[in-house]
């Protein structure tokens, strides 16, 4: 939970820390995927008003959904819009540990333009153990390129019912973040094909 004056207001908003423990442990940096949304009061003042040596107050956690490290482990990652943030930190951690089997990570957005070069960054990424899909639903094209990183274009949801043949059911840890609908509908499509509601994790926003 972050917190800060706007306007002579207190105004409180929920966020989740996108750094790795490492790196609030090293370095004392913590890292947050704030999206600016113009009717947003907290977003739009956090990029276009406050600048370095403004404070925020971060308080107690808010959320429900925690990474536990487990060994021989497949990941599927699923989230939509700022419901990035919290997988995109499970996912560095993945990283950096090397403590996994595979990772699956589906991603959805509206548009390109949406998403932070960094964060790009990691998407793009897929080698022999990381599989990474992203989606855009306000795109014109339907495949396409961009610096090398192929996107589609629609919804997670409709590519899950391809990809969950070929994943395991044991084994597995499911991590699902974004809209409330988004989160039921990818969750009864899971349970419908047989995957143990233990092995799934998911936060609403």
């Amino acid at each position: 939970m972050l917190s800060t004056t706007i306007d002579e207001k207190i105004v409180k908003r929920a966020y989740s820390i996108a750094s790795i423990s490492s790196e609030c442990i090293n370095t004392w940096i913590i890292s947050f995927c704030i999206k600016r949304v113009e009717w947003w009061v907290f977003s739009s003042y956090t990029i276009d008003v406050m600048q370095i040596g403004d404070v925020f107050t971060i308080q107690w956690p808010a959320g429900r959904m925690v990474y536990t490290p487990m060994p021989a482990q497949t990941y599927l990652l699923i989230s939509v819009w700022s419901g990035l943030s919290p997988l995109y930190s499970i996912y560095n951690q993945l990283i950096v540990s090397g403590n996994y089997t595979q990772i699956y990570n589906l991603f959805w957005e509206r548009f390109l333009s949406h998403i932070p070069a960094s964060v790009q960054k990691v998407l793009e990424k897929s080698h022999d153990r990381v599989w990474s899909r992203t989606y855009f639903s306000r795109e014109d094209e339907k495949n396409y390129i961009w610096q090398s990183w192929i996107y589609h274009h629609g919804y997670i949801q409709a590519w899950l019912h391809d990809l969950l043949p070929t994943l395991p059911r044991d084994n597995i840890q499911i991590y699902i973040c974004g809209k409330p609908a988004m989160v039921d509908e990818v969750t009864d499509i899971l349970l419908a094909s047989g995957y143990d509601k233990a092995y799934i994790h998911s936060e609403k926003y």
